[in-house]
């Protein structure tokens, strides 16, 4: 588990789940992180991904991104959170399954009784 204190790091297109390739976005929260005296963090980008141009990726604070991206109506969550989360649902569901099957086998047996 993260410690609560630790601040993540992403790239952009961890952040928005899309490329951005053919916007100025990346400019733009560049720009804007610099404004804010925040320094970006770089990953090296997977072998088969990189170019001659581009070898690693900008990766900046999810609380610095959701300044830009977040407005107050809307909840973003990173895919990663939502599998994490998918995941945990999916394990309670499976523990209440088998809960209500040993209940209802329970009860099977009750309804078996002559009086």
């Amino acid at each position: 588990m993260k410690n609560r204190n630790e601040i993540v790091y992403v790239s952009l297109y961890e952040y928005l789940g899309r490329s951005i390739k053919n916007s100025d976005d990346g400019y733009k929260v560049s720009e804007l992180a610099q404004e804010k005296g925040i320094k970006p963090k770089y990953r090296m980008l997977p072998q088969e991904l990189q170019t001659d141009d581009y070898k690693s990726v900008a990766t900046y604070p999810v609380d610095f991104l959701d300044t830009i991206y977040k407005r107050p109506e809307q909840v973003l969550v990173r895919r990663d959170e939502l599998s994490e989360l998918l995941n945990r649902v999916q394990s309670l569901e499976n523990k209440l399954n088998k809960i209500l099957d040993a209940t209802n086998k329970h009860d099977s047996l009750d309804d078996d009784l002559p009086f």
